[in-house]
């Protein structure tokens, strides 16, 4: 709550009113004419400023900037004697937050219950409540549309009226931002006379570019009366959380004499108020005086309560408290990046002094699990960081191994048994069937085609996989032995010597206590005690307009056309046309800075791979372009990174694999076996070629080996210009080689070893945008779901996590459809640029 020193000018404010208000009673009584439409006053509300839910009256347009759902209770009170209007009431009004419903619209509801002073307007408006429904549509970022529909419930002349308001809003930068509405634009009847519209116009400056200060200025003009308004105002940020108020506004009035005539004067009214955040809840209270005529007194006084769904900037000192982060599950690139905010963010927060981890079954590869450590590592910097598991692999515990302690359950333990990669060869089952495989490739490492062709790797191939699983171990093995403060040696030794139950005495280098949940609290309450546990919400931004960086996910397997599931196991195949439409979506956005591209792809089809190439090229000659490699950017994902302004891996990051290969397979005999004939009208001798009913012949093998040099060629020609390099480096560094990312740092293919954060701060930087400057993501292409993600997320109920890929099925099953390139089985024959082999770490 408020400090009690922040409630003295409420006080004085309400003392005020208190001594005004007698004053009030004696002055002259007059009746005047006014709008019978206008609902509760409310001439302090900003038609272009900060909007809430009372945008559903003030300006429709508003509701479409809201950032988030937010509810207003709010109370107005006229003294008798200086209402000239609606006079006074209270409302309850709810908005939606932006983009959730239809047309990525926002929508609002709003209850006013009206009660104006008997005898002191007229047309009578009786006592009646106005159910307003409003929508609006966004036009752009910056910009929004509105209408709010009006409905009267009352036995008085407004009983089942209904009248419309349209509104615009729109903000241009940082600094200035218009509203306009248009008011009972159906001019609608009321006790015989038509109601006039109203034409208001407002401007609202801010200074600075956060909401230190506000001055607005607006005006309104009367389409039949031609009666003309005016107002000025001003809110000021005395502290945090602490908002003074001012409004002035003048208006014309029509006082009505005894016959009936009308006589024109001028009202002239002053409003003072003070708003104190607390939290998510911002209270209200103002209080105003009013001139009419020759009589001044005390023109009314109301409050409110607002509640949003993001913490405003505040006084309100919270205690010490314990987070809880619950990592669990596939951690996809866009869960990564939130889960990587979230702990960032908890690290900047004094007033968290505790973090706990839940940490169990992980999914994702060993660079996207080093960058969660990574963020687990920064956290702990700051803050006593727990770590709990249950049953932990690999995976968990390297994450875990970053925390302040490492805590075990009893029933539990760890499976540490080092790391290893696993591939399929399905040659002999093929035969059996009555296929057979045939590929062509390019070079001796580009040994994809070897899990069709052959029963176990060649040299060659195994050679490289086992350079590339040593040095991602021995990443693991230093990032543990530093954190847990071991020699290489023993760590090395611990991280191969599992499964441990929590017992053993060789896992107690490696975890800080075994404990059950309740254990573990009792621990943390002697530890730290008067901390609480809560969560900590990041709050409102402040600023209008944000410096926009574009992010861009190449996350599957690459290939021609639309990116699409395949049916049934959400594996997910990421299209060109889909990655250059993105591109050309940010490219074309003003406001968009710099591109951040986060790949994360064994690669696929080669054209494909050239065309979001080239199109990045395109970008990068306009805006920054900056890459980030994931897990895998190999072959075709590394054509796509190579024509980025900067690129930025992990360690262990598996990358390069510039090589392509191409194949099909040919199951005639299979065919014939099973008494199948297949004939083939055609025009043109190699019409079929690339047919599963017949083999090639060696003519038509020669000119797919020719075909492959040239896409070859043209891989490494732009692999070449991308990085600086001259071809007969790119050449030697390719071949199909597959290397980590800490070698391609020392070959040239990576700029910086860095993590999807590094990437963006970097991109950020380069664009110009200070450090203290909020920053808006725009995430493209758009990610649409499986049907194995949608009934994942059902059964398991992880609302939080996004299931990717097959990770929800048995082990075994998942093993054999992931061994299964998805690019070769969407588009076979076509020439592809992928990792030579299937990773798959147990």
């Amino acid at each position: 709550m408020p400090h009690p020193r922040h409630l003295t000018p409420i006080i004085v404010l309400t003392a005020f009113i208190g001594i005004a208000s007698p004053q009030a009673a004696s002055a002259q009584a007059e009746t005047y004419a006014t709008e019978p439409t206008l609902g509760v006053e409310s001439e302090r509300l900003t038609l272009s400023g900060q909007f809430d839910a009372q945008a559903a009256t003030q300006n429709p347009g508003g509701l479409a900037l809201l950032r988030g759902g937010n509810t207003v209770l709010t109370y107005e009170g006229a003294a008798e004697s200086q209402a000239t209007a609606a006079g006074w009431g209270a409302g309850l009004f709810v908005a939606s937050a932006p983009r959730r419903f239809w047309a990525g619209s926002a929508v609002a509801t709003g209850l006013e219950f009206i009660r104006p002073t008997a005898g002191r307007v007229t047309p009578s408006v009786g006592t009646p409540l106005r159910l307003t429904n409003a929508l609006a549509v966004p036009l752009g970022a910056t910009a929004g549309l509105g209408v709010a529909w009006h409905h009267y419930c009352d036995r008085g002349p407004l009983g089942g009226l209904d009248t419309f308001t349209l509104g615009l809003a729109a903000r241009l930068g940082r600094h200035v931002s218009f509203g306009a509405v248009l008011r009972d634009a159906n001019a609608p009847i009321v006790q015989g006379a038509e109601v006039q519209r109203r034409y208001e116009l407002e401007a609202t400056m801010r200074p600075w570019r956060d909401a230190r200060m506000e001055v607005r200025l607006g005006g309104r003009v009367g389409e039949v009366r031609g009666d003309v308004g005016a107002w000025a105002g001003a809110a000021v940020r005395v502290a945090p959380g602490v908002t003074l108020n001012a409004t002035a506004l003048t208006r014309q009035a029509f006082v009505i004499d005894g016959e009936g005539g009308e006589r024109k004067t001028r009202d002239v009214e002053g409003w003072l108020g003070l708003s104190i955040a607390a939290g998510k809840t911002v209270m209200s209270t103002w209080g105003g005086l009013g001139r009419r005529g020759q009589a001044n007194g005390f023109r009314g006084a109301g409050g409110s309560i607002a509640i949003f769904a993001s913490p405003r900037a505040s006084q309100v000192r919270h205690p010490p408290r314990l987070e809880r982060v619950v990592l669990r599950g596939a951690m996809t690139d866009r869960t990564l990046r939130e889960t990587v905010d979230r702990l960032t963010w908890l690290a900047r927060q004094d007033n968290v002094k505790v973090v706990t981890l839940a940490i169990d079954d992980l999914a994702a590869g060993w660079a996207t699990m080093r960058e969660l450590r990574l963020a687990v590592a920064q956290l702990a910097a700051t803050k006593q960081v727990y770590a709990y598991l249950v049953g932990a692999g690999m995976r968990e515990y390297y994450v875990a191994s970053a925390a302040s302690k490492v805590y075990v359950d009893p029933a539990g333990g760890l499976r540490l048994l080092g790391v290893a990669s696993a591939s399929v060869f399905v040659r002999d089952f093929i035969e059996q069937l009555g296929g057979q495989a045939e590929f062509e490739k390019i070079a001796e490492y580009k040994s994809a085609p070897e899990m069709f062709t052959e029963m176990g790797p060649t040299p060659a191939a195994q050679a490289m996989r086992d350079e590339l699983v040593g040095e991602l171990f021995d990443v693991l093995v230093k990032d543990v032995a530093r954190s847990r403060r071991l020699s290489e040696e023993a760590a090395r030794d611990a991280l191969v010597g599992g499964p441990y139950a929590p017992v053993s005495e060789k896992l107690a280098p490696l975890i800080d206590g075994v404990a059950t949940p309740a254990e573990l609290s009792e621990i943390i309450s002697k530890g730290h005690p008067g901390v609480r546990v809560g969560r900590n919400q990041p709050p409102e931004p402040e600023t209008w307009s944000s410096p926009v960086i574009g992010l861009v996910y190449i996350d599957g397997d690459i290939v021609d056309g639309a990116s699409r599931e395949t049916p049934l196991i959400g594996r997910r195949a990421v299209g060109s046309k889909t990655v250059v439409a993105a591109l050309s979506e940010l490219a074309a956005n003003r406001r968009v800075q710099a591109v951040v591209i986060r790949i994360n792809t064994p690669g696929g089809s080669a054209l494909a791979s050239e065309l979001i190439s080239r199109k990045i090229s395109e970008v990068a000659a306009h805006k920054p372009v900056f890459c980030s490699l994931g897990d895998v950017a190999a072959s075709g994902g590394y054509f796509a990174a190579a024509a980025c302004s900067r690129v930025f891996a992990s360690p262990n990051t598996i990358t390069g694999s510039i090589g392509i290969f191409a194949g099909k397979f040919n199951f005639a005999s299979g065919l014939a076996r099973l008494g199948i004939a297949v004939h083939v009208s055609k025009r043109g001798d190699r019409a079929d070629m690339d047919g599963f009913a017949r083999a090639r012949t060696e003519e038509e093998q020669a000119l797919v080996r020719e075909q492959l040099r040239y896409y070859y060629g043209r891989f490494v020609d732009t692999v070449a210009k991308g990085r600086g390099l001259t071809t007969a480096q790119v050449d030697a560094t390719g071949r199909g080689l597959v290397i980590s990312g800490r070698r391609a740092l020392a070959v040239g293919l990576v700029d910086e070893l860095g993590t999807f954060a590094d990437a963006i701060a970097a991109a950020r930087a380069q664009a110009g945008i200070a450090e203290a400057d909020e920053v808006q993501l725009i995430s493209l292409p758009r990610r649409q779901r499986g049907l194995l993600q949608l009934v994942s997320r059902f059964i398991t109920a992880q609302a939080s996590l996004e299931p990717s890929s097959t990770s929800q099925l048995p082990p075994y099953v998942r093993e054999a459809l992931e061994a299964i390139p998805t690019s070769l089985l969407l588009e076979p024959g076509t020439v592809q640029a992928r990792l030579p082999f299937v990773l798959m770490w147990p």
